[in-house]
């Protein structure tokens, strides 16, 4: 229509603009409103991997999308791990950032959180968030779930909080603090179980605490660190955890500095083991040069 500097269509549409790949069953451009609607869409980011479906679709004059009553995932197959339902979903290209409104998260299909209001990037940019929920079951913990939230403290510095809720055991707090630094990198890891309601004879804290390091001084000096320490003998063959595998029998300890020149080195080593289990008293290693 020229007059209204508009054009509707319907069908089978296929609709590409900035930023976006769009298949719909109707189209509505409007000059005047510098808009276009695209109704029951399905849709890909072109330049992120976000993709999802929608009851109607508009897209800005900037490339901005709005959808209504819609879905967004970055997962690649038909069938996603996780997706967020919502009543209002906005994406900007320009901003990299998502706004849901009224949301449900869902995990396998199945949901497992409501929020009023989430932001979320839709590239590989960092952003201050929740990050995909846990759900999961284990014999040894019964019913499990996760919500962990990601803080962007700054260019070199981030953490991530987990409150993990065990229904035989009870409440688990996480955390995870990433640094980098001029020549140093690492990582601090701390979980800890106030209570666990499954020892009925043992009213202590559970924890394990992790420290990994590595760095450079100068073009000749490195240093490394790996240092755990965990509350009691059977923590990971009850609880678990991301930093070592339930059979593990002992923690490695080690600690060590080098440096190096081109025909020589020096390292000063130390080594100690955590034995976990019943056990009986093991050698040591004594620092090693």
């Amino acid at each position: 229509d020229r007059k209204t500097e508009s054009f509707k269509a319907s069908g089978n549409i296929h609709f590409q603009s900035r930023g976006v790949n769009v298949f719909a069953s109707d189209l509505d451009i409007s000059g005047l409103d510098t808009k276009t609607e695209l109704k029951d869409a399905t849709y890909q980011l072109s330049d992120h991997p976000g993709r999802g479906k929608a009851e109607n679709l508009e897209i800005s004059a900037s490339g901005e999308l709005l959808l209504v009553d819609s879905t967004f995932t970055t997962c690649p197959t038909d069938k996603p791990d996780w997706l967020f339902s919502a009543g209002k979903i906005r994406l900007s290209n320009e901003e990299n950032v998502g706004e849901a409104y009224n949301t449900q998260i869902r995990i396998k299909d199945i949901p497992v959180f409501y929020l009023p209001y989430i932001t979320f990037p839709i590239n590989e940019k960092r952003k201050s968030g929740f990050i995909k929920p846990i759900l999961d079951y284990s014999s040894n913990s019964g019913a499990e779930i996760g919500a962990s939230y990601y803080w962007n403290i700054a260019p070199n510095f981030d953490a991530t909080f987990t409150p993990f809720y065990m229904s035989e055991r009870g409440l688990q707090l996480n955390s995870e603090f990433r640094y980098l630094t001029h020549g140093q990198y690492g990582e601090v890891d701390l979980e800890f179980l106030e209570k666990d309601n499954k020892l009925i004879e043992n009213d202590e804290p559970r924890y394990l605490a992790r420290w990994q390091h590595a760095g450079t001084f100068n073009d000749k000096t490195r240093a490394f660190v790996d240092f755990s320490y965990v509350s009691d003998d059977y923590y990971l063959v009850d609880i678990g955890s991301k930093e070592f595998n339930r059979n593990d029998s002992y923690l490695s300890q080690v600690g060590e500095i080098g440096y190096f020149e081109d025909q020589w080195s020096l390292k000063l080593k130390m080594q100690d083991f955590a034995v976990l289990g019943t056990h009986t008293n093991s050698y040591k290693t004594i620092p090693q040069i």
